[in-house]
């Protein structure tokens, strides 16, 4: 069966320190192309940092799969902070699998205040994408979401990184393969659990023709009462908060915003104890339906 992935990984360093020297490269790239070809990928979805990302996707791409790009701010401030510090080779191969995606989702429109807040944001949003991509299957015809990660086994504590990310995995009953990024020729499967700090939601109702929010949204259960109240139509946008992260530039003629809908399917397999996530996961799968666009983004 062919196979769903969400990837996250270190940067790769522009010598042979760190916790991902470069000369472990090909290595740890002969590893995933033969992970990626195992598990039969039909999409993906990452962001695009030098390194583990990059490797990720150039495989992806080469295997025809689907490449679903989430970023947490802007594209020119990404490629500063998460790529250009690997050498000039990286960001060729950035800019060639940018132009190749399937879709691009960015997170924040506005300057983040702690970048690493919006990293981390970013990989609650694509875990979200690559589950609800799962959940619109009737009946599933892929099989449940996996994670690739590229790792060196250190725990770091901070909000946003590699084993964090894999944290966050785990909460959604992720199964994740890591490719060590110090050793050679090796995959191992994850099985640590742990509660990382999760991005509270933030979402708002807005009406399409002004911009105008209509409701503010911040527990899953005010959501599904909003949805069952019929008080949202084709007139109106759920979104994360603009005030905070700015306008979105992706069509506004959804109901529900990629970056919104990503996070919402989070937050419904995040939080262990939610007794009407199927009755809420319904409800957004049926507004995704009479919402179906064709176009880059997903």
């Amino acid at each position: 069966m062919n196979s769903i992935i969400h990837y996250c990984g270190h940067i790769i360093s522009a010598d042979s320190s760190g916790r991902f020297p470069l000369s472990n490269e090909k290595p740890v790239q002969q590893s995933l192309h033969q992970l990626l070809l195992e598990l039969n990928v039909k999409s993906g979805y990452g962001s695009l940092a030098s390194g583990a990302d990059i490797l990720v996707a150039e495989n992806l791409i080469k295997q025809g799969a689907e490449l679903h790009l989430i970023f947490p701010f802007d594209i020119n401030d990404f490629l500063k902070s998460s790529v250009i510090a690997s050498g000039n080779e990286w960001q060729s191969r950035f800019k060639n699998i940018l132009d190749r995606a399937t879709s691009v989702t960015q997170i924040s429109y506005n300057k983040p205040v702690d970048e690493n807040l919006s990293y981390a944001l970013c990989t609650e949003i694509a875990l979200g994408l690559s589950l609800n991509q799962w959940l619109k299957q009737k009946p599933p015809t892929l099989a449940f979401p996996k994670q690739v990660t590229v790792w060196d086994k250190e725990k770091t504590l901070s909000i946003a990184g590699t084993y964090p990310d894999m944290l966050r995995a785990r909460l959604l009953k992720f199964e994740t393969t890591y490719i060590d990024s110090l050793v050679t020729f090796n995959k191992t499967n994850f099985n640590e659990k742990g509660y990382p700090k999760i991005q509270p939601l933030n979402l708002c109702v807005y009406t399409k023709a002004n911009n105008t929010a209509k409701a503010n949204i911040t527990e899953l259960e005010n959501l599904l009462d909003y949805l069952l109240s019929s008080q949202l139509d084709i007139k109106h946008q759920i979104d994360l908060d603009r005030g905070f992260f700015g306008k979105t530039t992706e069509d506004q003629s959804r109901m529900i915003s990629p970056r919104a809908l990503g996070h919402i399917i989070f937050h419904c397999y995040a939080k262990e104890f939610f007794p009407k996530r199927e009755q809420l996961v319904n409800n957004l799968l049926k507004f995704q339906k009479q919402n179906t666009l064709s176009g880059k983004h997903s």
